[in-house]
């Protein structure tokens, strides 16, 4: 199994709550290190999980940023309208032939490796593989 090196798991979880990371003492700059400095009046949805460590951030009907795999694998697809069923908000893209679907559910959802709660409960497909993981809407607070 890889290891990541600190700062790249430190600079994941800025990245989670929308913040740019200050390297680790003793950290040289990592050029690998997922950073997107946005205000959360930036996005209308952040998704994160673990193992691997992925996040999302859906920037209105603009664009999505996708950093998977701690960060080796990144990209930002143009945004389609979300769709609406019920309790479930669900955002369709594709990246060159990969097909991207990123699903929300309105419930209590609670980090796995912090134990922080989430008012949703995130899916992640790209192509063949799924991720687990929280999010939120910036404009409500944890449940």
């Amino acid at each position: 199994m890889a290891t990541r090196p600190r700062s790249l798991i430190v600079a994941a979880a800025a990245l989670m709550v929308g913040c740019a990371p200050a390297p680790a003492p003793g950290d040289a700059p990592d050029d690998s290190a997922v950073v997107v400095t946005t205000a959360p009046s930036d996005t209308t949805f952040r998704a994160h999980g673990q193992e691997p460590g992925w996040v999302v951030a859906v920037f209105g009907r603009d664009s999505i940023t996708f950093v998977l795999d701690y960060g080796d694998l990144r990209f930002t697809t143009p945004a389609e309208a979300p769709l609406l069923e019920g309790d479930t908000t669900m955002w369709h893209a594709t990246q060159d032939t990969l097909e991207v679907d990123l699903r929300a559910v309105r419930t209590l959802c609670t980090d796995a490796m912090r134990g922080d709660s989430f008012p949703a409960r995130v899916s992640l497909t790209v192509g063949a593989r799924t991720f687990d993981g929280c999010g939120r809407w910036p404009t409500e607070t944890a449940p």
